[in-house]
């Protein structure tokens, strides 16, 4: 029997939050001693064709890294992609997770994305049993997985899919009905109600989406959503606890408006575990983003400001945050330093520094900052490190990209009409102008700026040294230059 990821390819790509200094700085917000990630080992289970282990090993030289995954032919691309970026620390196999034991090695994290759902029960068993025996104590494990309540609505538009696709029998053909399916359904009714809507979000979100992972994902027919409670007691008994969620945000019930509610949820949860699902049925929660550790590790979930101390800090995105937990000056100055560094971490002294210099002195000023970068933090607005990302954001004489993100223009998968790359900070940005692709095949810091302009010139013949400079500095901004 064939594998359906040989028939169709998953295009790969990071995944920011399955990125160590993540699943660190989660650990260590909880008291835990993860070790550090730029001398670490990494697993991925079901790494597909490199496309977020390879960003990782480039940035990362002095760690190791190893991916397995059942589809031969994405091994065997990435295998390729990371052999023409001289990837030493990069090992990816083509293996299955229920062929492979203890001689993978300890690693101290391990991480699988968008896999667990998409299994079988076996492999389901298989990849928590891993997650348990080749974890160093101190180990971090990453396992997404479609959750449920909202889960349920997933499940029943694949089965719908799933349906209507099982009269076809080549994968584009079912790709493509299972497309025309959502669209027939929605404009069939003549009314416009709740499931005419869910319907047409549904034709939003995947008509934005690859059609391999349309394939992999609603039409697989190994879909199965679980419960969160359901999910951490398959762990615990593989002698694993629930650590949080890789988007801290996700962790916190701010969400809860009404003080009614929040105490409503403080009667009703008895513990973490029963507080997560809560907020799950609330929230119809589609998606989680678990990190699991050994069961035996004490963990400490009272945070405190004094703990921003231990990390560098920079914001998600740059801009002025849509909703600040207040107008006090240090905030306003906290995060009009970091827009001005952006995309850039200042460690705790040096923003404290850059705050009293904006907003001038104030009684307890480092225990309020504390409190506000824990806040921000808290939101989505900040992103904590432990390891700060490295690039620059000034361009020299013999500026030069991100070696995957040339490699990416260079193997654009097909299908796509623009080209996603590769940041330097583990993250995915869409060039969508031709300068700006341009540009990026050329900064291999081999050249200077002006053979760059006589090059650019060949694509585009009225370009200026200006526009040179104002491209270098947006490709800066977006983290995409090697220091």
């Amino acid at each position: 029997m064939g594998n359906s990821y040989d028939d169709i390819l998953y295009v790969g790509h990071p995944f920011p939050q399955t990125h160590p200094d993540r699943l660190a700085t989660i650990g260590r917000l909880f008291g835990m001693q993860p070790a550090p990630i730029d001398g670490c080992r990494v697993l991925e289970l079901g790494c597909g064709d490199g496309g977020n282990l390879i960003p990782m090993a480039h940035t990362l030289p002095g760690s190791e890294f190893v991916g397995i995954d059942a589809g031969a032919r994405g091994i065997a691309i990435g295998q390729e992609r990371a052999a023409a970026l001289g990837l030493t620390n990069l090992r990816l196999q083509h293996l299955d997770m229920l062929d492979t034991g203890i001689e993978l090695g300890k690693f101290d994290y391990i991480v699988s994305h968008g896999v667990y759902s998409w299994v079988p029960p076996a492999v389901q068993e298989r990849m928590l049993e891993i997650c348990s025996q080749n974890l160093n104590p101190h180990g971090i494990a990453y396992i997404s997985y479609s959750a449920y309540p909202g889960g349920h609505i997933k499940q029943m538009l694949a089965e719908m899919l799933q349906y209507h696709a099982r009269r076809f029998s080549e994968p584009r053909q079912q790709i493509e009905q299972a497309r025309a399916l959502l669209l027939f359904c929605s404009t069939a009714r003549p009314d416009s109600d709740a499931f005419s809507e869910l319907l047409r979000q549904e034709i939003d979100s995947i008509s934005a989406r690859h059609s391999n992972a349309i394939f992999h994902d609603e039409l697989s027919p190994n879909l199965t959503p679980v419960y969160f409670r359901e999910f951490a007691e398959r762990a615990a008994k593989h002698q694993l606890q629930y650590l949080g969620e890789a988007d801290f945000f996700e962790m916190q019930d701010s969400f809860l408006e009404q003080p009614e509610a929040s105490a409503m949820m403080r009667s009703l949860a008895r513990d973490q575990i029963d507080k997560e699902q809560y907020m799950d049925f609330v929230k119809c929660r589609r998606f989680r983003q678990t990190l699991l550790c050994h069961s035996g590790l004490p963990l400490n979930r009272a945070l405190h400001s004094g703990q921003m101390r231990d990390f560098w800090i920079r914001l998600s995105a740059r801009g002025e945050p849509p909703k600040l937990p207040s107008k006090h000056a240090i905030v306003l100055a906290a995060v009009a330093e970091m827009n001005e560094v952006y995309p850039r971490s200042l460690t705790f002294d040096a923003l404290m520094t850059a705050v009293r210099k904006r907003a001038g002195d104030y009684e307890d000023d480092e225990s309020i900052l504390g409190d506000v970068v824990l806040a921000l933090f808290a939101c989505g607005m900040l992103r904590l490190h432990l390891h700060p990302p490295s690039f620059t954001t000034r361009p020299g004489e013999y500026p030069r990209a991100s070696a995957v993100a040339r490699m990416q223009l260079a193997h654009q998968p097909p299908g796509l009409e623009n080209q996603f790359v590769t940041t330097l900070t583990h993250e995915v940005v869409l060039m969508e102008d031709h300068l700006g692709r341009l540009l990026l095949s050329l900064l291999d810091g081999s050249r200077d700026r002006a053979a760059i302009l006589e090059q650019m010139r060949a694509g585009i013949p009225d370009a200026k040294a200006e526009d040179l400079d104002r491209a270098l500095d947006g490709l800066a901004k977006l983290a995409l230059l090697e220091a």
